[in-house]
């Protein structure tokens, strides 16, 4: 009996051993490599990008490119170095020509780094990196669109591969510093968190020079920097990358606050400052140039150069430990505590507010209590609806929550506090300006009922956490207001920074 079970077994192992593969079209397998048929890839998106500039005291630009097939079932990383450095480092681009294979370290021109440069074959949980041996590839470019072409080993191995896009590099060198450049001796700084709007998070950044201030006065010859970065990485740090000005003043994450005077003649935003003889100090607002926030080996490297648009620059850099204190308050800031039905509301208004692309309409829905009492008691809402520049009315539509530095048609302005001083975007509003709850998403419908008359519904929530909803309708005309009601917020085109020098 048990020859038999052997037997059986035997018969059924040479059976499933001699069945054809399953394929997933799909999902295909990735091949595995050897010497008679290469592996083939089209890598479509560039996940790492940066250049590294005289890194490595080669004298040539230094670059580091990551390519992934569209279902990251491979990869490639090519550690290459052009023939010399870039002549722009703020957008380096690598030259065209042939790179091939150099030894680990190497380094020369036209090469790629054969110890810091492979394929990688992912199949399930199981990855297998294939260090080149040899090999070259090809990079010509086309404006802002790159073609790779590339043909490597790894011992019997091989590739071939593909790859036609932009490739945009990160500058992660330290080319730009100024050789004249004001080596600063010290640096602190604050995170503000949300501060401006919901899109960026906001810093505030001192590095001055003990070498130059005068004495008993440490702080008198410095940089402030207000600007503004996506989300903090590790414990509250800014991204790194190079933050040009903010012309517009829009709060794009990546970018510096221009400095400009305020009302008592002083200079918010970013400006630096020299010692005057006899005390005090000389500032000036900086409203071009650039900043370069990098970590190399644990440190922080921070150099740029500044100018006033007046004839007057200024180059510095700083290396050292740096920490930001943590002064922000994100947290909820609805007094909602429970989901509100307004119902039926009773008098609408609305003005426009032109923008450069785009019209603000403010519309103030109010309840009886607070149309009829002028603010003195009771609730109304206002709404911030994004609209073409060439409406002659309100549009007919469903808006949904857009962002607030670049809003699209169609969307409505969620509510904020810009700069801990104003409420701005869509509010549920007490009496005539006490601010209830913002409200961050939802929809607003508007119907055109008859060419006077409009239909709006609202279905909104705020910023609580699990959030409230805030229901209800209007339904009759719309009253048209040219300046700011003393029933509303307004929010005008630009905002200007927030004076924060004394901190």
């Amino acid at each position: 009996m048990k020859n038999h079970f052997f037997t059986l077994l035997a018969v059924l192992l040479t059976a499933l051993l001699t069945l054809p593969a399953c394929s997933d079209s799909e999902s295909p397998t990735p091949p595995g490599p050897g010497p008679d048929e290469p592996v083939r890839a089209t890598f479509t998106h560039a996940l790492t990008l940066k250049y590294y500039g005289n890194k490595y005291g080669n004298d040539a630009g230094n670059y580091l490119l990551e390519l992934t097939t569209a279902d990251g079932s491979q990869s490639l990383t090519l550690d290459f170095t052009a023939s010399a450095l870039t002549d722009n480092p703020s957008s380096p681009q690598p030259e065209a020509g042939d790179y091939v294979l150099a030894a680990a370290g190497a380094r020369t021109g036209m090469t790629f780094d054969g110890g810091a440069s492979d394929w990688v074959v992912t199949e399930g949980m199981q990855e297998t990196r294939y260090r080149f041996t040899g090999g070259s590839f090809s990079l010509s470019r086309d404006g802002a669109d790159y073609a790779l072409k590339g043909n490597f080993t790894a011992g019997d191995n091989r590739f071939e591969c593909t790859y036609d896009g932009p490739l945009t590099f990160e500058n992660c060198s330290d080319d730009e510093i100024d050789p004249e450049a004001i080596v600063c001796l010290g640096a602190y700084g604050t995170y503000y968190g949300h501060f401006y709007c919901p899109e960026a998070y906001d810093y505030y950044l001192v590095i001055f020079d003990t070498k130059h201030a005068q004495t008993g006065d440490p702080y008198n010859y410095r940089i402030a920097l207000d600007f503004h970065s996506l989300a903090p990485v590790g414990d509250r740090m800014p991204q790194e990358g190079t933050y040009p000005i903010d012309a517009e003043l829009v709060f794009d994450p990546g970018t510096m606050v221009p400095g400009h005077l305020n009302e008592n003649w002083g200079i918010d935003g970013s400006y630096w400052s020299v010692p005057k003889e006899g005390g005090g100090s000389t500032m000036f607002p900086i409203t071009q140039g650039s900043f370069t926030f990098a970590r190399r080996d644990g440190v922080y490297l921070l150099f740029g150069t500044l100018a006033d648009g007046q004839g007057n620059e200024i180059s510095f850099t700083y290396e050292g430990d740096l920490n930001f204190n943590d002064d922000s308050d994100d947290s909820p800031v609805s007094r909602l505590e429970a989901d509100r039905a307004m119902g039926s509301l009773y008098h609408a208004r609305a003005r426009q507010e032109p923008a450069s692309d785009y019209t603000v309409w403010s519309v103030y829905l109010y309840t009886e209590e607070s149309w009829t009492s002028q603010g003195e008691t009771g609730d109304h809402l206002k709404l911030q609806l994004v609209a073409p520049t060439d409406a002659q009315s309100l549009p007919a539509g469903t808006y949904s929550v857009t962002v607030t530095n670049h809003p699209a048609l169609g969307g409505f302005l969620p509510g904020y506090i810009y700069a801990d001083r104003r409420a701005l975007g869509t509010w549920l509003v007490r009496n005539s300006s006490e601010i209830v709850a913002p409200l961050i998403d939802g929809t607003v419908t508007v119907a055109d009922t008859d060419g006077d008359n409009y239909r709006i519904e609202f279905d909104l929530t705020d910023d609580a956490a699990p959030a409230h909803r805030l229901t209800g309708s209007y339904a009759g005309a719309i009253e048209a207001i040219e300046t700011t009601s003393a029933l509303g917020l307004s929010r005008s085109a630009s905002q200007p920074a927030p004076d924060r020098n004394a901190r």
